[in-house]
């Protein structure tokens, strides 16, 4: 596993972007340090250290191993790092949101993505609490990737090889935030956990073994069919992997 040379801390603080273009590049890689739980004058010096490397990189492989880099630099080799897998655009939130659509018959897109804006604010809240809980609790680095910002150039798949990435090299154990089951990245990184034998917990640390988080999405892909939404790529994340040696339900071939 790879680890960093040096921890560094600082009182929590949230930065402010620079609006110029330029400082758009660094607020990725300033991001990345906040979603490690370094904030300030330190987050800031690792982002002078790595923006440069990141805006030279001409390719997603690139800039993903600049990121990882990053990742590797914000940590301590004395600690272990834990992973904090958090529904970001869906979740429980959304599904209720898609379910009230549903049942009013609404469809003012408008609206919709108001709600849906306010749903991802929500689910960031959550997620950022979880985290603070998480890192006066455990030892180590917790990872909140909820604070990355978007990424010019980057589709979802990009992310998923991301996250995946880090917590295959990084992580020693991964936490799911209540709602896990709704979102595909959160499946995919329950996948990769299970996958590479990995503690996987909720954050009130109680164990979450394959056959239980497994349930857990199934039920969450019959909520996705009443609704009317697609679970095929929910179905998808949760077999992409085997999850070792269980089987994919016999729902999951559902559309």
């Amino acid at each position: 596993m790879m680890h960093g040379t040096q921890r560094v801390t600082t009182p929590v603080t949230d930065y402010v972007p620079d609006p110029s273009a330029e400082a758009m590049v660094g607020d990725v890689v300033l991001s990345l340090v906040q979603s490690c739980g370094i904030f300030g004058q330190d987050a800031y010096a690792i982002r002078t250290e790595f923006a440069e490397l990141y805006k030279r990189a001409s390719s997603t492989q690139e800039r993903i191993a600049v990121l990882l880099s990053v990742v590797d630099r914000c940590g301590d080799a004395r600690h272990p790092f834990a992973y904090l897998s958090v529904p970001l655009t869906t979740g429980r939130a959304y599904i209720e949101l898609r379910a009230r659509r549903a049942k009013t018959g609404t469809n003012n897109a408008d609206e919709f993505q108001a709600e849906r804006r306010r749903t991802v604010e929500h689910n960031r809240r959550r997620a950022h609490e979880a985290a603070k809980f998480l890192r006066t609790n455990v030892r180590g680095m917790v990872i909140d990737p909820s604070r990355l910002v978007d990424v010019p150039g980057w589709e979802q798949r990009d992310y998923h090889m991301f996250w995946t990435t880090v917590i295959d090299r990084f992580a020693e154990e991964v936490f799911f935030l209540d709602g896990w089951q709704y979102s595909v990245g959160c499946t995919i990184e329950f996948s990769t956990a299970v996958k590479l034998g990995l503690p996987t917990l909720t954050i009130e640390f109680i164990t979450l073994n394959p056959a239980t988080g497994q349930q857990l999405v199934h039920d969450a892909v019959q909520e996705y069919a009443q609704i009317g939404l697609d679970p095929k790529p929910l179905c998808d994340a949760l077999s992409i992997d085997k999850l070792g040696t269980t089987q994919p339900h016999p729902t999951s071939d559902a559309d």
